[in-house]
């Protein structure tokens, strides 16, 4: 892969930022059980920086494994989107079925953060090794505002 692909990429390191937006993917399967998968995306807001201010990165994932019909369900698998929700000072609610109740965009966009990008690697269909930057949030700095 030539270096003009990486000039967009935010490199390693530890940088300050804030939340522009949450992707989710639903439904992911890994074995018996299901998940979504939430990915917040940073854009680094670090004066220490300024070239890379504005350039995004996408979190490596916040799973939330759920209930559904034909998988197993595990809460203690949900430790890690726990370990979040309090990082990010946000209430653990819960549905009518016990469940987690879900990550909003409204809960987190706009905050300031403290992230750490690493790289990630997997070998794909083609025998390809593949690597990309991902980002997990280490620190709340500020929480978002709410738009009302």
């Amino acid at each position: 892969m030539g270096m003009e692909n990486y000039k967009n990429v935010v490199p390693t390191g530890r940088y300050k930022a804030e939340i522009v937006d949450v992707e989710c993917n639903s439904n992911v399967r890994f074995g018996k059980l299901i998940s979504d998968v939430f990915k917040p995306v940073y854009s680094i807001a670090d004066e220490k920086h300024l070239s890379l201010k504005g350039k995004q990165v996408k979190d490596n994932g916040i799973f939330v494994y759920k209930k559904h019909q034909g998988f197993q369900f595990e809460p203690k698998r949900n430790w890690g989107y726990s370990k979040y929700l309090k990082l990010m000072q946000l209430e653990k609610t819960r549905d009518n079925g016990g469940m987690i109740t879900p990550l909003k965009n409204d809960d987190i966009v706009g905050s300031v953060v403290v992230i750490d990008v690493f790289e990630k690697y997997f070998t794909n269909d083609f025998s390809q090794n593949v690597k990309y930057n991902v980002a997990r949030t280490i620190e709340l700095i500020k929480k978002g505002d709410f738009p009302f």
